[in-house]
């Protein structure tokens, strides 16, 4: 019985040791350069994807820092850090 377990340990080893070191080259080989450049950081996405700037625009993801469900919880936690971090001894 433990012969069994022991021989099964060693094949699965033995398969899984190479087939981890391939999957780590892999993951760390480069990746081929981009044939065009890609745009400026500073411009919009807007000039090679417009759909999906209008998409945005129109998300909710565009609107949540200006949503006040969602800053409510902000506020009130920046209102209690800044009480929070006063001193007490004065």
């Amino acid at each position: 019985m433990m012969k069994k377990i022991v021989l099964r340990l060693v094949y699965g080893s033995l398969f899984a040791i190479p087939l981890m070191m391939v999957t780590f080259a892999l993951a760390r080989a480069s990746s081929p350069a981009q044939e065009s450049e890609p745009a400026d950081e500073g411009q919009d996405c807007l000039l090679c994807h417009p759909a999906f700037q209008e998409a945005w625009e129109d998300g909710a993801h565009s609107k949540a820092a200006t949503n006040p469900v969602n800053n409510q919880p902000y506020q009130e936690f920046h209102q209690f850090s800044k009480e929070a971090n006063k001193c007490k001894l004065q």
